[in-house]
């Protein structure tokens, strides 16, 4: 029979973050907050630095070490990382860390806490509250399933499907900065093919001046606008096009082109003119609140009038995906520079941001080589989308004992997810 414990019978230790606010500081070590833990993953990137003398005062009082679990107690309650690493960079506030000092436990309590069972009970315990907060108290009583060495198999099981997920997306990281060097190489350094298949710039290439990006290109070059170069399809708002029966298309919004779709993701009539529909391996654009452009991989949807739908007649995606890449950094830093958030893109941006236009077949070539590149992308995000979903649909079976799972032999063990810190 399954056995429930409270978290603090279950973990060695169950504390949080420190509650104070150390001041930014422009070198030492990152400060972790609910809103830093995303997806399984910890984005340290967008996590601000305090001085070491700070981090070491928190460490004092909320050391975070390998195998400890990290969950958002405020804000999206729920969310939860595992540390895997030996060596911990960060310190946390107003974070809530269950401490299990064992892998196969540690791993157990993840996968549990991403359980509908627990998913219902954080609702149940913040079901008409204001403020969306699980204190540390509720933390210490969470309802835990016991761990039995019988549930080894599940465990590794899901951790063999989250690791060939995390290396599905491991490989996308490298594949597009893949993709990118080469199309810096050709359009920002200059070092295309020429006549003889040798780096043009390098070669001694022709280069002038021009004067609108103020820089040198190479000769016979124009320049053209972002609006020039292509087609910007502006989204519906969906409420005017609400299904009528059980077929359906889930809209994209700016949360589901950064998330993917969700149980309560809107629906639209799959009969909207094709021009608002995206397909995989489209390029998408979010032009108002969260500045984005990302080719997208999510399956067949409907565009909302917050996002645009990118294409052109005259340039393939690679030229133009890229082009908008390097302009979309360009917006981002105005906004950084005048310490405000920039709240969406006008015509009249990209009316004004020049880019560089190289010869028409120069661009085709380009593509010929990153083709391959984008499709492989695309075959393994949607394979990643698969496994999670058959994840997703295992995860409560193994959870209450549905399906069972014998574990591998001693000195064998399946693969397993290393969840990594996305840090430049």
């Amino acid at each position: 029979m399954d056995k429930f414990v409270p978290a603090s019978e279950y973990c060695e230790r169950v504390f949080d973050g420190t509650h104070e606010t150390p001041k930014p500081s422009a070198t030492g070590k990152p400060l972790v907050t609910s809103k830093h833990i995303i997806g399984g993953r910890l984005d340290l990137q967008s996590a601000y630095l305090i001085s070491d003398q700070d981090h070491g005062a928190i460490q004092k009082r909320s050391k975070v070490s390998q195998w400890d679990l990290l969950f958002s107690m405020i804000g999206t309650v729920g969310e939860v990382y595992l540390e895997c690493s030996l060596e911990v960079p960060y310190a946390v506030k107003n974070v809530g860390v269950f401490s299990c000092g064992d892998e196969i436990r540690a791993r157990w309590l993840y996968y549990f806490l991403r359980s509908p069972y627990a998913r219902n009970h954080i609702h149940r315990y913040l079901n008409g509250a204001v403020q969306k907060f699980l204190p540390l108290g509720a933390l210490r009583d969470f309802p835990i399933l016991e761990y039995s060495p019988d549930r080894r198999g599940a465990v590794e099981v899901l951790s063999a499907l989250d690791a060939k997920i995390d290396l599905n997306n491991r490989i996308n990281v490298e594949l597009e900065a893949l993709a990118k060097i080469i199309y810096d190489y050709w359009f920002v350094q200059f070092d295309f093919p020429d006549a003889h298949g040798r780096p043009y710039k390098s070669s001694g290439g022709a280069m002038v001046w021009n004067e609108t990006l103020k820089r040198e290109i190479p000769e016979g070059w124009a320049t053209e606008t972002l609006w020039d170069i292509a087609t910007y399809t502006n989204g519906l708002a969906m409420q005017k096009f609400r299904p009528k029966g059980d077929v359906f298309l889930p809209v994209i919004k700016i949360k589901e082109m950064s998330d993917g779709f969700a149980p309560d993701t809107e629906r639209a009539s799959p009969s909207i003119p094709t021009k608002y529909i995206v397909e995989d391996g489209d390029v998408l654009f979010s032009w108002s609140a969260t500045l984005a452009v990302q080719i997208w991989t999510g399956g067949r949807g409907a565009l909302n009038q917050h996002i645009f739908k990118v294409t052109s007649e005259k340039y393939p995606k690679s030229y133009f995906y890229f082009q908008l890449l390097d302009c979309l950094g360009q917006f981002q830093m105005m906004a950084e520079k005048r310490k405000t958030t920039m709240g969406h893109i006008t015509l009249d941006h990209l009316r004004q941001a020049f880019v560089v236009k190289p010869p028409r077949d120069l661009t085709q070539q380009l593509d010929h080589q990153l083709r391959p590149i984008f499709e492989q992308y695309v075959g393994l995000s949607k394979q990643s989308q698969r496994l999670v979903e058959l994840r997703d649909w295992l995860l409560p079976l193994l959870m209450n004992g549905q399906v069972r799972v014998a574990s591998l032999p001693d000195g064998v063990s399946a693969p397993a997810p290393e969840p990594v810190a996305e840090l430049a």
